[in-house]
C-alpha cells in the first residue's frame, strides 16, 4: 500500500536550505575567531600601555633637587649639581647646534638582551652628543664598551643610562635575572627559571616622547636652558607607548648602526642607506630605527586641503643605494606599517604601496592615511635644517 512521503523535488530543495544554513554556520566561526583574537590583542594592548604608562611616571618625580635626573631627552640639560660638566652654553646634549632644547621625537633609553654573548645591552641606536665636550666627538650608545662615557656625573644622572630595565618592559612583567655583571651586563652564571620564563614572553614595550615645545625666553624670544626662574616649573611632554610583538622565542632582531643613520640637524645632506650592526649584536625583541622618507612634488604646500591622502616616496631621492638596501627600505613600510615623524611628532599609517621601476631603479610610493598640510609639518620657512622648506 503506497505510503505519503517527500517527493525528490522537496528533497532536493531541503538539501539546498540545509546547506545554505551549513555555509552560514561556517562562516560565523572564521568571523568569531577574527573578532576574539582583535578583541585579545585590544585587551593585551591596552594593560601594556598600562603597565608602560605607570613604569614611565616612577620615573618623574616632580620633586627632585636635581631637575635634569627627572628630565627627558630633548629637554634643557640643566643641573646646578654638575660643576664643569656642562658646557658654557648649557646646551641640551639632544639639541641641534645653536638650539638648546628640542621638539623632537626621541626614543626613551632601553635595555634589550643580545642574543649572542647574553647580556643585557643598551637598545637606544642612535647617538647623543656629549654636552661636555667642545668637540664633534660622538658618544654611541650601543654597548658600554662601543664608545667612551665621558662625564661619568652626567652618565648618572641623566640620558646616557638606562631608563627602563629590560625585565620592566616585559609583558607580563618579570623578576630581575639573579646572575649578572652589574657593570657589563653580562650574564654570569645559570638562571634556569628566568631564561624558561622569558622564552614564555611574546611582548614588550617601547616608548617615545617628545618636548612640547623648545624653552623660550619670553622677554628676548630665544630658546634658554639653564635659567633657574624660567625652568622651576614643569615641562610637557607627549608619550608615544608602542606595543612591540616577537612571533616566536628563537627570533632576532637586528639593531641598526648609528654612523648609517639620517641626520634630523640637517636634512639637505643626501639621505644615507639604513645598515645593521653585525650579528652578534642582534637582540632578542623588536627595536626601533631612524630612516628618511620624501613627501612626492604633489604635497600641498599653500595649506588648501584638497581631501587626497599625501603619498611620499622610499627611498627618498639624492641618495646612493644597492638593490638590498633599496628592497630594505620598501620592506619597512608595508601596507599597514605606522611610524612616527620625529620632527612634528605625527604618526602615519600606510595605507596603499606602490612598487614601480621608472627610473630604472625600485621605489616605492606610500599613500598616507590622511592628508599632510605644510603647517602639520611644524617647520618654519627659514629652518636651516632643510632648504627649500
Amino acid at each position: 500500500m503506497p505510503r505519503p512521503a517527500f517527493s525528490l523535488l522537496e528533497l532536493m530543495i531541503g538539501i539546498v536550505i540545509l546547506g545554505f544554513g551549513l555555509v552560514m554556520v561556517a562562516t560565523m566561526f572564521p568571523v568569531a575567531w577574527s573578532r576574539a583574537r582583535t578583541l585579545s590583542q585590544y585587551t593585551v594592548e591596552r594593560a601594556i600601555t598600562e603597565n608602560a604608562h605607570t613604569t614611565v611616571r616612577a620615573l618623574v618625580r616632580v620633586s627632585s633637587v636635581s631637575r635634569n635626573v627627572t628630565s627627558f631627552e630633548g629637554d634643557p640639560l640643566c643641573d646646578p649639581g654638575i660643576d664643569g660638566v656642562v658646557s658654557a652654553s648649557d646646551k641640551a646634549i639632544s639639541a641641534c647646534g645653536g638650539v638648546r632644547s628640542d621638539d623632537r621625537v626621541h626614543a626613551l633609553h632601553m635595555e634589550n638582551v643580545q642574543i649572542a654573548n647574553r647580556r643585557f645591552a643598551d637598545e637606544n641606536p642612535w647617538k647623543l652628543a656629549d654636552p661636555g665636550d667642545p668637540g664633534d666627538r660622538v658618544v654611541y650608545l650601543g654597548d658600554r664598551d662601543d664608545g667612551e662615557l665621558v662625564g661619568q656625573d652626567v652618565v648618572e644622572q641623566s640620558f646616557f643610562r638606562k631608563r627602563i630595565s629590560f625585565h620592566e618592559r616585559l609583558f607580563p612583567p618579570m623578576s630581575r635575572r639573579q646572575e649578572v655583571d652589574p657593570l657589563t651586563g653580562e650574564f654570569t652564571g645559570a638562571d634556569e627559571r628566568w631564561d624558561n620564563e622569558l622564552d614564555t614572553r611574546r611582548f614588550c614595550w617601547a616608548v617615545f616622547h617628545r618636548l612640547r615645545a623648545p624653552v623660550v625666553d619670553d622677554s628676548s624670544g630665544t630658546k634658554i636652558n639653564c635659567v633657574t626662574d624660567e625652568l622651576g616649573g614643569a615641562r610637557s611632554f607627549d608619550m608615544y607607548y608602542v606595543t612591540l610583538r616577537r612571533g616566536q622565542s628563537t627570533f632576532r632582531y637586528a639593531r641598526q648602526d648609528p654612523g648609517f643613520t639620517p641626520n634630523p640637524c640637517d636634512l639637505t645632506i643626501s639621505p644615507v642607506p639604513p645598515a645593521a650592526l653585525d650579528p652578534d649584536k642582534d637582540v632578542m625583541f623588536p627595536v626601533p630605527w631612524r630612516v628618511q622618507v620624501q613627501f612626492r612634488d604633489e604635497f600641498a604646500f599653500d595649506d588648501v586641503p584638497t581631501g587626497i591622502p599625501t603619498e611620499i616616496d622610499v627611498p627618498p631621492d639624492g641618495g646612493s643605494f644597492d638593490d638590498s638596501e633599496t628592497l630594505m627600505f620598501i620592506q619597512m613600510f608595508q601596507r599597514g606599517t605606522r611610524f612616527i615623524d620625529e620632527i612634528n611628532g605625527q604618526v602615519y599609517e600606510v595605507i596603499e604601496q606602490r612598487v614601480s621601476s621608472a627610473t630604472g631603479k625600485d621605489k616605492a610610493t606610500l599613500t598616507l592615511d590622511r592628508e599632510v598640510l605644510f603647517d602639520d609639518l611644524h617647520i618654519p620657512n627659514a629652518d636651516p635644517r632643510c632648504e627649500p622648506c
